[in-house]
């Protein structure tokens, strides 16, 4: 059996199996009664008795929810420098062209018997090893079989927020907006505060726990537990009097309210908050603490999955804290809508003082302080919100519900929260948009002013913050990039780092398997930044960063022991290097700014409605769709304004007697710009990569069109996907086991442009068809004859995705096509009753 490390022990202990193996336990035992046990000594897997299919997928589902399993991620294989996932991953893909049983049979038999987490991993390490023993090594010409690009992390929910997936869409979100060291953090969130005299005084109380450079009784090695037990009882002997609370969680089942298991080394909640189980709601800040780690990529990424539970869970938070540990050694972190930023790395036994006030400031911090929501007025279950001049010049208060109907999960990003009013009759939006924008409520105004229908009806607008208030008084050096298994490589233009980036995904030591995709000049802009890493790990940058005034930061007490700690940067091969600034969010617009600056408002529309996809019936879908299109119709015609991000949380089913006949409205113009406009400056994403059109993915000016493309493919998407994932007009276990959709969010913008326009072929588009659960059948017609408008042959047989000079004549178009389908399911009596 092999051999498990304390590191690997330790992430056993963490993430337990628990019962997600019991589903598989009798399709194992059936498998495994169906071979002969003298045919498992000839060491031939295709020449076995029985059902050797039933043997090969019995295995293959084994593997697909071990590889999927928080461990697999964390633990090494010993053969190699790759994690379980990607050795799982090649096991399973060679499955598929030879079949061995003799390989796993010691693996099923444990999981058939029940046997403890450890000797499971333990076998699954020996599979791998054993695995890898009889794979031909890959040849120079083999394509490298990397994980794909991921442009947000808020296409995955449900069991998709798995920690491979999420990883790899998080370093895409952070990039270029990672800043560590970051001058002013120490002296802006944890000194001339009303409880800094308070920390005062804990340290000196606690002065004589610290002794000959060190903290007494601190573990060594620093064992998980040992350090948690250690605080907390720092935390009972001189700091209970706080209003926080550290708590820790023994399994993914104490914490309630997220979307996936999680388990929290460390984490703060208020004493008013005293429910057994914890729930994310509640969290105050985070820490992560680990005995030894492969550098601070892995760290940081850890603490970013959870920071984006936090946001998912408190959709209106303005930041949070955070910070983790490794050994002795500490970093604080701030997590905001435009990225992460730290205090830089130092360690507790030399700055011991930093180390207090950090630690027992969180406990005292107070809701504004941590970046809470302290704009919603909360007494007992009532939430109201405040707009000092709404529409007609005066003060409105507006009741919410409790829960909002609208939400993004992640954390870079506008943050798009929509809550109803408690009488159902508005809609109150909070968002961060770029400040290089014009407000949402300009183009609702105007919209109003030309007599406008389907758009959603200004009520009233109430800015927040921005993120330039948040991080005030802080200076920012270059950001930092994530090094590592997946690697951002970019090309120079005249006068700044190009956008286009490039994804290179390379293996750990495995220099010969990496893809080239970049041209010389990007190859000499790596290397420079290579060398240029160099002098950032002996310190700050060469010509330090000033303040906006000029004025030089003074430093704190423990700045200059800060100073000195830079050089103890990681050594791992994953690690954080300085990153020119780049255009970092974008998909082709380029700022020279350091950072988004973001404006948090909030706005009020009306009437009220429902998520496009909450339809309680095939017709009300289908209308809804219709009425948007119309309702953007008049946007750009009349209006003269292009919405520019399509997408199925932007489209709200209404009542028609409250909104103009409207079934669908059209909501959020946050992206929106007058047509024919040049470009705004702003970093933003303009659009939804799900949703946005094939053209646009390469860079076109966005067009009319390309919107209406977009429709379609929201369309396509709540058909073939959303429909599975709530259990309406279907049955989940009959969903297709291949998400094709997956490929419209994952990939690099022209992977995904080419996915999107292969399955606007007629053989990609049957594929998408067939999808549809069923009771959809009848809304198939009706998308294929929105594909032949769209997307027409040309006459060298490949598809037209131009833009037609004629709007109007595209418009009535696929607007005829929706009401004839509406006639058509109506009359066919396809309808569905209420959920």
């Amino acid at each position: 059996m092999a051999e498990l490390s304390q590191t690997d022990l330790e992430a056993i202990a963490k993430y337990p199996l628990d019962d997600s193996l019991d589903h598989l336990r009798d399709i194992l035992r059936k498998a495994d009664e169906s071979v002969a046990a003298s045919a498992l000594d000839d060491g031939t897997g295709f020449k076995l008795p029985g059902k050797p299919r039933l043997l090969a997928a019995a295995s293959e589902q084994l593997l697909a929810v071990l590889r999927n399993h928080e461990v697999a991620s964390e633990i090494r294989s010993k053969t190699r420098n790759l994690d379980l996932y990607s050795e799982l991953q090649k096991i399973m893909t060679r499955i598929a062209r030879e079949f061995n049983y003799q390989y796993f049979r010691p693996l099923a038999q444990l999981v058939i018997n029940k046997a403890s987490d450890t000797e499971v991993w333990a076998a699954v390490l020996n599979l791998v090893t054993n695995f890898s023993r009889t794979t031909p090594p890959p040849s120079a010409s083999t394509s490298f079989d990397g994980t794909p690009i991921i442009r947000s992390s808020s296409s995955f929910q449900g069991n998709e927020q798995t920690k491979r997936h999420l990883d790899v869409a998080l370093q895409y979100e952070l990039r270029g907006r990672i800043f560590r060291d970051v001058q002013g953090f120490f002296e802006k969130y944890f000194e001339q505060r009303s409880w800094s005299q308070r920390c005062t005084e804990i340290y000196n109380a606690m002065k004589m726990r610290h002794a000959n450079g060190r903290w007494l009784n601190f573990p060594d090695p620093p064992d998980q537990v040992e350090v948690w037990n250690w605080l907390t009882r720092l935390q009972e002997d001189f700091f209970s009097d706080a209003p926080g609370t550290y708590y820790t969680t023994k399994s993914t089942s104490n914490m309630t309210g997220g979307e996936a298991p999680r388990q929290l080394d460390i984490f703060l909640k208020s004493k008013s908050v005293t429910t057994l189980n914890h729930d994310w709601k509640d969290v105050l800040v985070i820490g992560e603490h680990k005995q030894s780690h492969h550098g601070p990529k892995e760290l940081l990424l850890q603490l970013t999955r959870y920071m984006r539970d936090v946001f998912t869970s408190q959709p209106t938070r303005r930041f949070v804290h955070g910070f983790f540990m490794h050994g002795s050694t500490m970093e604080l972190w701030v997590f905001d809508r435009s990225g992460a930023y730290s205090s830089g790395e130092f360690d507790i036994h030399e700055e011991p003082e930093k180390f207090i006030r950090a630690l027992v400031g969180y406990a005292f911090m107070s809701n504004e302080e941590l970046g809470l929501d302290t704009f919603i007025v909360r007494k007992g279950n009532k939430h109201t919100i405040i707009f000092e001049n709404d529409v007609r010049g005066k003060e409105r208060k507006l009741e919410l519900d409790q829960e909002p109907f609208v939400k993004q999960r992640a954390v870079v990003c506008r943050g798009t929260t929509c809550f109803r009013t408690a009488d159902h009759s508005n809609v109150v939006k909070f968002s961060w948009t770029s400040d290089k924008r014009p407000p949402e409520s300009d183009h609702l105004r105007l919209a109003r002013q030309k007599g406008l229908k389907g758009i959603a009806n200004f009520i009233g607008y109430q800015s927040i913050t921005s993120i330039d208030e948040l991080r005030s008084g802080l200076v920012f050096g270059r950001p930092w990039i994530i090094r590592g298994d997946t690697t951002l490589e970019f090309t120079p233009t005249q006068s700044h780092v190009s956008h286009s980036l490039k994804l290179l995904q390379v293996s750990r030591g495995r220099s010969d398997q990496k893809r080239r995709l970049s041209t010389s000049a990007a190859s000499s802009q790596i290397s420079k930044s290579d060398s240029h890493r160099n002098v950032v790990d002996r310190g700050y940058e060469m010509n330090p960063p000033v303040s906006d005034n000029g004025a030089k930061k003074r430093r704190s007490f423990s700045e200059d022991a800060t100073i000195r700690k830079r050089s103890k940067l990681s050594s791992h091969g994953s690690r954080l290097q300085e990153e020119p600034n780049m255009d970092s969010s974008s998909l082709y617009e380029l700022s020279n700014d350091k950072y988004d600056n973001r404006i948090f408002g909030c706005l009020a529309i009306s009437p009220a409605g429902r998520a496009l996809n909450d339809f309680n019936s095939i017709p009300e879908l289908l209308n809804a769709l219709r009425d948007a299109i119309k309702a953007h119709r008049s946007l750009y015609l009349v209006g003269q304004i292009l919405h520019r991000d399509i997408s199925e949380n932007n489209i709200i089913i209404t009542n028609p007697e409250q909104a103009d006949g409207f079934t669908g409205m059209l909501i959020d113009l946050d992206l929106a710009k007058p047509a024919g406009s040049s470009k705004t400056g702003a970093r933003h994403q303009t659009g939804t990569v799900e949703f946005m059109a094939i053209q646009v993915l390469r860079k076109a000016v966005h067009t009319y069109r390309h919107d209406l493309e977009s429709f379609f493919y929201v369309l396509l998407w709540i058909c073939g996907r959303r429909v599975w994932e709530k259990g309406f007009l279907c049955n989940r276990n009959e969903r297709p086991r291949e998400d094709v959709f997956r490929r419209w969010y994952s990939g690099s913008f022209e992977e995904i442009a080419r996915s999107k326009q292969g399955d606007m072929h007629a053989d990609g588009f049957k594929q998408i068809l067939s999808r549809f659960p069923p009771a959809l059948g009848c809304v198939k017609p009706l998308c294929t004859e929105i594909r032949r408008i769209l997307f027409p042959l040309t006459t060298e047989g490949e598809l037209d995705i131009g833009t037609p000079p004629n709007p109007e004549h595209l418009y009535d178009r696929i607007i005829e096509e929706f009401e004839a389908a509406v006639s058509a399911v109506a009359d066919a009596r396809h309808f569905v009753g209420l959920l």
